[in-house]
């Protein structure tokens, strides 16, 4: 899965760049960069069985920093919700990688780049396989302040990114609708 890896890596750099610089932003690319980790997984979710709900991973965001994921047969199921609380499906070809802002980049950029929530609904008869990458940064993650002024004043406070990961692995705070926001908005 190595070379799977390292290109995914590539991919979500070169998003992370044109992100930052559409933002104005790019001198914080190169220590992005530097303290960017990765964690690769296989995820299958299998077919339902006879009366059995076809809710293959529940709605949730990444606590990422961003997520790719990529799935090779035509299995559909993941699906996002939209803004206006509605859900749609992803329809993906092989070829297709999805990229999906977690709750560090929604905390980086001040609330301006939106964590959606996703979940994955199986139906059929065959398990869906698919191939995520999640990055998160070592130290601590905050606004530039380039990104936070008197139309969009301060929406969270610095944090560490393995912190808030370690407050969001204890059972009483997997349920919440905003785990970014309580561990460290303002």
């Amino acid at each position: 899965m190595l070379p799977f890896s390292k290109a995914i890596a590539e991919l979500e750099q070169m998003v992370v760049k044109m992100v930052f610089e559409s933002y104005g932003v790019e001198k914080y690319y190169e220590p992005h960069l530097k303290s960017a980790s990765y964690l690769s997984r296989v995820m299958k979710y299998r077919r339902p069985e006879m009366n059995e709900s076809n809710m293959g991973f529940v709605a949730h965001t990444d606590k990422s920093f961003m997520s790719i994921i990529h799935q090779k047969q035509q299995i559909d199921g993941l699906e996002v919700k939209a803004k206006d609380g509605e859900w749609f499906g992803v329809e993906l070809s092989p070829s297709s990688f999805v990229v999906m802002a977690g709750d560090a980049i929604l905390a980086w950029s001040n609330n301006r780049i939106h964590s959606p929530h996703h979940r994955v609904m199986m139906n059929g008869d065959k398990d869906r396989y698919s191939l995520a990458q999640f990055s998160f940064m070592k130290g601590m993650v905050k606004a530039p302040e380039e990104l936070v002024d008197h139309d969009h004043p301060s929406q969270f406070k610095p944090f560490d990114h393995i912190e808030f990961l370690e407050f969001y692995s204890r059972p009483e705070n997997r349920r919440l609708e905003s785990a970014i926001r309580t561990y460290c908005g303002i």
